[in-house]
């Protein structure tokens, strides 16, 4: 057996397909949300060259929940999403990918304490998973614990230390602690590599007004919007301004 990382974007849909006699299993990654997809090694395949037929009906089995799980998620029926993985789990008690997805799941349903449990046992079989520390990060943020978050954060820009998305939510947990300074350098990093990433401008813009650099924030602010017109956070950074 060999797995084989397969190169496609976060958002990429599962799938199962048969050629000769291997069987191809591609799981869900969902992407890290605010408007920043961190691509990579996000879907991984499972090779063998013989599968007998109850090998094959498990795999085709788990392949049905992989779907179901995706297709809830996207519904945004998180609950539904976190049976369909669960179920996919105890045929696949060890595959990292799948708490990964669980975990994601159960965040987005409130369930923060149970995500970071999924994430961390993600990060146990698969410990280069750098959106698993991003989310896993992100939550440590919401329950105050920084140093935590931080942590994670810097294990993510050791993995991927060009990716926008991860030195954009590096910029976003040190803007959180009120080290905006940081939080500039870090935004700077990430619009380096991407100057239409909207998330950046608009985050890199309370940054500046923290500082009493309305006339930077106003530009920002106003740059975000140019680009993403639905921008929330830079709409209300005007407005936070009287404009």
């Amino acid at each position: 057996m060999t797995l084989a990382v397969v190169s496609r974007c976060a958002t990429g849909s599962g799938c199962a397909r048969l050629s000769g006699s291997r069987i191809y299993l591609k799981y869900f990654f969902a992407t890290l949300g605010a408007g920043v997809c961190i691509t990579g090694p996000v879907a991984i395949a499972l090779e063998k060259d013989y599968l007998s037929t109850d090998e094959e009906r498990l795999d085709q089995t788990a392949q049905r929940l992989a779907e179901k799980g995706k297709a809830a998620f996207e519904r945004r029926e998180y609950g539904e999403a976190i049976k369909s993985y669960s179920d996919l789990l105890r045929l696949k008690p060890r595959d990292g990918r799948v708490l990964f997805n669980r975990g994601l799941a159960r965040k987005r349903s409130g369930d923060s304490a149970g995500a970071v449990i999924d994430f961390t046992a993600a990060l146990t079989l698969l410990p280069e998973l750098h959106v698993a520390l991003v989310h896993r990060a992100r939550v440590y943020l919401g329950q105050g614990r920084h140093a935590e978050a931080i942590a994670d954060l810097t294990r993510a820009e050791e993995l991927r230390p060009n990716d926008p998305a991860v030195l954009f939510y590096r910029g976003a947990a040190h803007l959180r602690i009120g080290e905006a300074r940081l939080a500039v350098a870090y935004f700077n990093r990430a619009l380096g590599l991407d100057e239409r990433l909207a998330p950046a401008l608009a985050e890199r813009g309370y940054a500046f007004l923290s500082q009493g650099q309305a006339d930077a924030a106003r530009a920002d602010f106003k740059r975000a919007l140019a680009i993403d017109p639905g921008s929330a956070r830079a709409r209300a950074g005007l407005a936070l301004m009287g404009e």
